[in-house]
This record gives structure tokens, C-alpha cells and sequence, in this order.
């Protein structure tokens, strides 16, 4: 899933969609949530059968969700649009649904997909425009673009996301559909956070935002994953000897942590490697100077489209 902000009264949807480009809140850490973010674009399934009119067999509904961050609370205006096919100067063609507005949208996958990946599989694409402190204006006569207003408080960003869809003549052996991950528990200090009874912590005078400060306490935040998580599968390797080309692999889970207020003791980023492949993606939060109340989001993403999130709070003390 790719993001990227626009400051523009204009915001160019489906044929010049991947030409907005710009970056998103430079001079703050990644992990700090200061002003709205787009964390990533949840699917309930990230890979997906397509119709079969021989068979009959339809396609899979697919549910999409962006998930995001708004710490000032700001208005959300969203627009969505999914596509089949592109080509050399429009990247959104054969649109499954008309442009949709909302957090979530569905969508059935049709047989005609045309668009493919790097390894030459078929993918739908999603594109969409959101608009924070705003609203979007649907194209008309006068103007024929989508467009953010107010334009001197409102932000635009665009999100991409592919969704994979099943190979009708699998590799093999065939690789089961890929699962988003499953987080089973995230740990604060070895207790679980629980939504309704979040733990608390006291300020840490010595820090303050942006600034890890040593000599406050630190409290170690882990995460746990069920077993559809980390799934075995086969994966095509051009650099192994021909014959050999087909290999066992399994998914490698990445984890970003986020806050609102405090730091992390040593970035945010937390993945799985070949000499520790189990990772409980151990983080060590320091709690903030100010404020009553610390948000905390955890993304999580398999490598493969799979991708799931978590939301907690720390209230902080005196």
C-alpha cells in the first residue's frame, strides 16, 4: 500500500492518480502521529478467486477498509475507485464499481482482469483520495477533476492497494490463498492491553516529543500472532538452478509501531529475519512529558498483501 500527501485544489483521480506525489509530515518521526496518516488498507481478502463463467463460479466479494490515524479529529472525506486493466496513460481502466465514498467499500472480482504484477500474475487495483479537514468534490462541467476543499485547510492524500488473485493454473504445488495475519495479543510490560481497562503509566519529565530520553522508565510492548500467521508457501526463485526454481518459503511479518505522544527506545520498525524468525516484535516504549492519554497503533504486514492492526491506549500519571 503506498500513500502520499497533496497540497493542491485539484486532486487528479484514476488516469493521473499516480502522478500526485509528494511526502507527508518530513521533519517528524515515522512512528509519530501528530496529524492525520493513512496506515494502511485492510482486505478481508488480500488474495481473491475471480468469476468463472465456464464453471459459473463467481468471485470472491472482497472488503476494503482504510485504516488511519486522526489525532486532531479532523473531517474524513474519502473516494475509492477499483480497476481491472490499465494502460500506458491511464492506470485505472474497466472500473469494477463506480467511484464509492466511505471507510469501506465492496466489491464482487470479475473475470476480465488484465492488469498484472511483476511476476506476471493478475491483480485488481484500488486507488483512492482522501481528504482531511475537508470534503471532495466529485468532477463537473467546470472542473473535471475530483478536488479538496476548503483549499487553504484541507489536505489531499492518494492510497494504492493490489489485491492477488488466484492463479487459475497454479504453480506446483499450488499455494493455499493467502490469509491476513492474525494478532492475537499485544502485551504491555507481559499483561495483556485490554481496550477496556488500558494501562497507566506516570509522565516522564525528562522527555519530551520527538526526544527518547535515557533516563526514563522504559515499558517493553510485545505482540503475538495465531497460527494462520506466518503461513508456509511456494515461491518462484530465478536465481536458484533451473528444476530448482519452485521453493518452500514462509512469510517474513513486518511491525510498525506508532504514537501520539512518547517515543520508542529504538525506532519503530520490528520484523522477522533468517536467524530469528519467530520474532514477539519486542518494542520499548518511553512514556511523554505531557498529556493524559498515549494512542498507540500497531500495522503488521506479511510480505505478501496480507496486513492487519491494532489499536490501544496508555494513560499516563502523575
Amino acid at each position: 500500500m503506498r500513500a502520499r500527501t497533496i497540497r493542491s485544489p485539484a486532486l487528479r483521480f484514476a488516469a493521473a492518480v499516480l502522478a500526485m506525489v509528494g511526502c507527508a509530515n518530513q521533519l517528524e518521526a515515522e512512528w509519530q502521529l501528530t496529524r492525520f496518516r493513512i496506515l494502511g488498507v485492510e482486505l478481508d481478502h488480500p488474495e481473491a478467486h475471480r468469476a468463472d463463467s465456464a464453471t459459473g463460479r463467481p468471485g470472491d466479494m472482497v472488503t476494503a477498509r482504510l485504516v488511519y490515524a486522526n489525532p486532531q479529529s479532523q473531517s474524513v472525506s474519502i473516494l475509492w475507485q477499483v480497476c481491472t486493466s490499465r494502460s500506458a496513460t491511464n492506470p485505472c481502466l474497466g472500473s469494477v464499481i463506480p467511484p464509492m465514498g466511505g471507510e469501506r467499500i465492496s466489491f464482487r472480482i470479475p473475470e476480465n482482469i488484465t492488469t498484472l504484477d511483476d511476476d506476471g500474475r493478475p491483480i485488481i487495483s484500488i486507488f483512492g483520495v482522501v481528504c482531511a479537514g475537508g470534503e471532495i468534490r466529485l468532477p463537473n462541467s467546470s472542473n473535471p477533476m475530483p478536488s479538496c476543499a476548503p483549499e487553504d485547510t484541507a489536505v489531499g492524500f492518494y492510497f494504492t492497494r493490489s489485491i492477488q488473485i488466484v492463479p487459475d493454473r497454479p504453480p506446483h504445488p499450488p499455494n493455499e490463498p493467502n490469509q491476513n495475519p492474525v494478532l492475537v495479543a499485544l502485551r504491555f510490560n507481559s499483561q495483556e492491553i485490554s481496550e477496556a481497562l488500558p494501562p497507566s503509566v506516570p509522565r516522564c519529565a525528562n522527555n519530551r516529543e520527538g526526544v527518547v530520553r535515557p533516563n526514563c522508565p522504559r515499558y517493553a510492548i510485545e505482540l503475538t500472532f495465531g497460527p494462520q500467521s506466518r503461513e508456509h508457501y511456494w515461491r518462484f526463485d530465478p536465481s536458484r538452478p533451473a528444476g530448482q526454481q519452485i521453493r518452500r518459503d514462509t512469510e517474513e511479518m513486518e511491525v510498525i509501531y506508532f504514537v501520539d505522544h512518547g517515543g520508542w527506545l529504538a525506532g519503530a520498525e520490528r520484523g522477522d529475519n533468517s536467524s530469528f524468525p519467530w520474532s514477539r516484535m519486542r518494542n520499548e516504549f518511553i512514556a511523554p512529558a505531557t498529556g493524559d492519554v498515549v494512542n498507540l497503533y500497531v500495522t503488521v504486514f506479511d510480505g505478501r498483501g496480507g496486513f492487519t492492526w491494532a489499536r490501544r491506549q496508555i494513560r499516563l500519571t502523575d
